[in-house]
């Protein structure tokens, strides 16, 4: 497991219609086991933002 690839998760801030969104990449290599290593869970692929 490398928490190198927790650096290549990227995400950006999406306004549609004044909606703020936040969506993530995908999870590459380990990332999602560096996730679960850490005991957090990763964001949702796209979320709203309040």
């Amino acid at each position: 497991m490398s928490l190198e690839d927790l650096k290549e998760v990227l995400a950006v801030e999406i306004d549609l219609d004044g909606e703020r969104y936040l969506s993530r990449t995908e999870m590459p290599g380990h990332a999602y086991a560096a996730f679960k290593a850490l005991k957090l869970r990763p964001t949702k692929h796209i979320q709203q933002i309040e």
